[in-house]
């Protein structure tokens, strides 16, 4: 089990439907650098970081591990790979975007390749969707909120696992209750 959030080795933002995703137009990478924070007590939520800057930055595609956020590890792991940066629980992602004129009135899916667990997807401080899997790619369908001109998308991917049994793994619900803390996320 590798302990370090990756998001995207494909990581775009596209208009379905009514044109062939081939099109020119018709998708654009989001890769960059996002906004970030890590969230290890798990007050995002609690807390609307959708609605606040992140205060931080990762550049995406990439790891945690690879941006060296989290905790330094010491020593080798057993079992599994052995990252320098650790970090389990969610992390918010940020970014602004401008929606073409012309993507008006079609499907516009965000795509999220090799995501470690839950995501779920919010557009200028509003829930859209969530998708749980660690085998398939995240599709995330942001046509109710997003129309032509500027917009934030804001990510939480939390690789927290459901699995008590596994090493160092701290379950989500006792996870949840350890909250309270003063929040990270970033400057306002």
């Amino acid at each position: 089990m590798l302990r370090a959030l990756l998001v995207g080795s494909c990581l775009s933002l596209g208009a379905v439907g009514a044109v062939a995703q081939s099109e020119p137009g018709a998708w654009f990478s989001l890769a960059g650098e996002w906004r970030f924070a890590l969230d290890p007590y798990d007050v995002g939520v609690r807390d609307a970081w959708a609605h606040t800057r992140l205060g931080d930055t990762i550049a995406l595609p990439g790891s945690t591990d690879e941006a060296h956020k989290g905790h330094r590890t010491v020593g080798a792991a057993v079992g599994r790979l052995t990252r320098l940066y650790e970090y389990v629980g969610p992390a918010w992602y940020q970014r602004d975007v401008t929606v073409p004129a012309d993507w008006a009135g079609k499907r516009i899916v965000l795509f999220l390749e090799r995501c470690h667990w839950e995501t779920q997807a919010f557009v200028d401080g509003t829930p859209a969707d969530t998708c749980n899997s660690l085998v398939a790619p995240h599709e995330h369908d942001l046509t109710p909120l997003l129309t032509p001109g500027q917009h934030t998308i804001t990510l939480r991917v939390d690789n927290t696992s459901e699995s008590p049994s596994e090493p160092g793994a701290i379950p989500s619900p006792m996870r949840r209750r350890l909250t309270g803390t003063a929040s990270s996320a970033g400057s306002s």
